[in-house]
C-alpha cells in the first residue's frame, strides 16, 4: 500500500456523514415530518468532562462545527452518564434563561423540541445522538418509538467507526511505547503537539474548510508523526550534540520507516478503506517538508504539502522552541512566536503561525497543564 497524499482537504468525504444524512432522511419520512429533522452527533473525551461536535446533518449544521462544551455544565444533559438513557425536550425555552450558546443557537435556528440518546460502549460513555425538530412537543411516545431504530443506528455507526479507530490507535500505540524507550520526546510533548495542532486546526476551520472530523483526527494522529524513529539506530537517536551529514541522512529515513509501520498496522488489521488514514499518513510523510521546497524526503512545497502537515509543523516547532532541551533552555512563548514569523512562509506557512498566535491564551494552558520544564 502506498503513500497517498490528498493536497486538498476538500477532496476528503466522510462515509459517517453520508450514512448520517440518509439516515436523517428516512427519519423524517418514518415520521411524517412536514419540515426536516437535524440529526446530530457529539464525541464524548473523558480526559476533561466535554463533549465535541463530531457530525451535523441538519439545516445551520455550520453554526454548530468545531464546537465543545464541558458535560458538567450543562445540567440538562447530565442523563447521558446513565447507560441507553433518553431525554426528550418539549420545548428548548426553558433552558433559555441559562444562556447557553448551544441552545440559543438551536432556537435562533427555529428548532424548539430536542430528543436525546446517550451512546455507550459498554459501560463507558462515547457520545451522543440527537435529533431537533422546530415543532414544540414534536417527540411524543409515538414518534419517540418511531424514530428509536434510527438513532439506534446512528448510535450504532458511531460506536463501530470510534472502534476501529481505538483498535488502531491501540496498535500504534503500542509501537509508539516501544519508541519511547528509545527517543528523548516526553509524553507531554507528544500530548501538546496534539493540543497545539487541534488549536490551530480550529482558528484555520474556516479559511480552509477542516471539519469537526477531520481537527479530531489531526488531534488523535498528531503524536504518531515521528513513530518511525523507532527504526533509528541510538547513536543517532540519542546522540547530544549536531548530527554530521551522513548522520542526518540516517534520521532522515524515519520518514520512509513510519510510513511502512503505519502501512504494515494497517495491512495487518485490515482496516485500509478506515475513513481519516490518509491524515495520518500525511502527517507522518510531509511533516519535515517545508513551504519554500527545501524539506525531506520529497521536497514538495506550498499547496502540495498537505494542510495537516503544515499545521503540525508549526505545533512541532513551537513546542521544540518552547521546550527544555539538553542543549537550551525553554523560550519564552512570544520570542517563539516571534521566531515562527521570522520562518514564515519560506519555511512555515504564515496562516498556521498566525492562527497560533492568535490563541495565546489557550497556548499558555497547554503549556501550563503539559509542562516538562516551560518558561512562560
Amino acid at each position: 500500500m502506498g503513500l497517498r497524499i490528498a493536497k486538498s482537504v476538500l477532496e476528503r468525504t466522510s462515509p459517517f456523514a453520508s450514512k448520517l444524512i440518509e439516515l436523517e432522511r428516512r427519519a423524517c419520512e418514518a415520521l411524517g415530518a412536514r419540515e426536516s429533522l437535524r440529526l446530530a452527533t457529539a464525541l464524548y473525551d473523558p480526559a476533561d468532562d466535554s463533549l465535541h461536535t463530531f457530525s451535523d446533518s441538519g439545516d445551520g449544521a455550520a453554526e454548530f462545527t468545531h464546537y465543545s462544551a464541558h458535560l458538567a455544565e450543562i445540567p440538562s444533559l447530565a442523563f447521558a452518564r446513565e447507560v441507553d438513557a433518553v431525554r426528550v425536550v418539549d420545548d428548548l425555552k426553558i433552558f433559555e434563561a441559562s444562556r447557553h450558546k448551544h441552545t440559543l443557537r438551536l432556537l435562533a435556528l427555529g428548532f424548539r423540541s430536542s430528543y436525546a440518546r446517550a451512546v455507550h460502549y459498554g459501560s463507558r460513555l462515547i457520545g451522543i445522538v440527537f435529533l431537533n425538530s422546530r415543532e414544540t412537543g414534536f417527540f411524543n411516545t409515538a414518534r419517540v418509538a418511531a424514530v428509536a431504530p434510527f438513532v439506534q443506528m446512528t448510535a450504532l455507526h458511531l460506536a463501530l467507526e470510534l472502534s476501529y479507530y481505538q483498535t488502531f490507535s491501540a496498535a500504534i500505540t503500542s509501537a509508539q511505547a516501544i519508541s519511547a524507550y528509545r527517543d528523548t520526546d516526553t509524553a507531554d510533548h507528544l500530548t501538546r503537539m496534539s493540543h497545539f495542532s487541534a488549536l490551530i486546526a480550529d482558528a484555520l476551520a474556516g479559511e480552509f474548510s477542516l471539519s469537526d472530523d477531520f481537527v479530531a483526527k489531526l488531534f488523535q494522529f498528531a503524536p504518531m508523526h515521528d513513530i518511525g524513529k523507532v527504526g533509528v539506530p541510538d547513536s543517532i537517536l540519542l546522540k547530544p550534540g549536531k548530527l554530521t551529514p551522513a548522520e542526518f541522512e540516517a534520521m532522515k529515513a524515519h520518514v520512509r520507516l513510519g510510513e511502512e509501520m503505519v502501512d504494515k498496522i494497517v495491512d495487518s488489521l485490515n482496516i485500509g478503506d478506515l475513513p481519516g488514514l490518509s491524515i495520518l499518513r500525511n502527517i507522518v510523510a510531509c511533516h519535515h517538508e517545508r513551504m519554500d521546497g527545501s524539506g525531506y524526503p520529497r521536497g514538495i512545497s506550498g499547496t502540495d504539502i498537505p494542510i495537516e502537515a503544515q499545521i503540525l509543523a508549526v505545533a512541532d516547532v513551537f513546542d521544540a522552541l518552547t521546550s527544555r532541551r539538553p542543549y537550551k533552555e525553554p523560550w519564552p512563548v512570544e520570542q517563539a512566536i516571534d521566531e515562527l514569523r521570522k520562518m514564515a512562509p519560506s519555511k512555515l506557512n504564515p496562516a498556521c503561525v498566525e492562527a497560533l498566535a492568535r490563541s495565546q491564551t489557550k497556548t499558555l494552558e497547554i503549556l501550563d497543564k503539559f509542562k516538562d520544564g516551560v518558561a512562560h
